[in-house]
């Protein structure tokens, strides 16, 4: 068509008069072979924007990280590295402390705070990625949510048992549940950011989630040690009082 029937993007693309343009590219960016890989093809890895310098041929990333995929990292950090431990701590601390059964009633409310934040989380990245058409549980990241979610279940429902049968094995059951999804659950948050590099250009974004998980973890443990003392030397103290007694 004429260069006035052509339409409004067209004209836009074709004007080379600008020194920078943006352009979208649809091919894989990690392809090293003559044909693309799986992992390259429909999804959100072999989409994008960038924007091209004519004069010089540089480029850079036109692309902003998505509001719908930090919420959903947002709430799974939040869920994960706050509540989860903020549950643990209830459970371990508050007996002795609180009335009655008021620990577990406070272990429960905030584990069931934490299901709630992560499934929030899991709601808005499904939705994301269904606006996109693309597909789910394809990277590593995705399929650790999913055994993340699946452990954090089993977990839970052993726990709710536990609270009825009071039984040892489920207890020991119940607490090794509760490393291993956490456990996978610190390894989902830091593959999630490494999404953030290969799709929006955030250079750095796995390793600085690394280090600032890894300090975050420093910091839980030096509170649970805190804490751990406390209770031996609360404990002690009881056994000294009981024996003059």
């Amino acid at each position: 068509p004429g260069a006035e029937e052509r339409p409004g993007w067209l004209r836009a693309v074709l004007e080379m008069r600008e020194v920078d343009k943006a352009f979208i590219w649809a091919v894989g960016k990690s392809w090293d072979e003559a044909a693309p890989r799986e992992s390259d093809i429909h999804t959100e890895r072999s989409a994008g924007g960038v924007r091209v310098n004519l004069e010089s041929g540089s480029s850079e990333k036109a692309l902003k990280v998505s509001r719908a995929l930090a919420a959903h990292g947002a709430c799974m950090a939040f869920a994960w590295l706050v509540l989860v431990p903020a549950s643990v701590a209830c459970a371990r601390y508050l007996k002795g402390e609180v009335q009655g059964m008021g620990w577990l009633t406070a272990h429960q409310v905030v584990v069931w705070a934490a299901l709630a934040v992560a499934l929030a989380g899991v709601s808005i990245v499904v939705v994301e990625i269904d606006s996109k058409k693309g597909r789910h549980v394809y990277s590593a990241h995705a399929q650790t949510g999913v055994v993340v979610m699946a452990l954090f279940a089993v977990q839970m429902a052993v726990g709710l048992v536990q609270a009825t049968l009071w039984s040892g094995a489920l207890r020991l059951l119940h607490r090794v549940l509760a490393l291993a999804s956490g456990g996978c659950a610190v390894a989902a948050v830091i593959t999630g950011a490494s999404h953030l590099e290969w799709q929006f250009g955030s250079e750095g974004a796995a390793v600085r989630a690394a280090v600032a998980t890894a300090l975050w973890l420093v910091v839980l443990a030096c509170f649970f040690a805190w804490r751990e003392k406390a209770v031996r030397d609360r404990d002690a103290a009881a056994l000294a009082q009981a024996a003059e007694w």
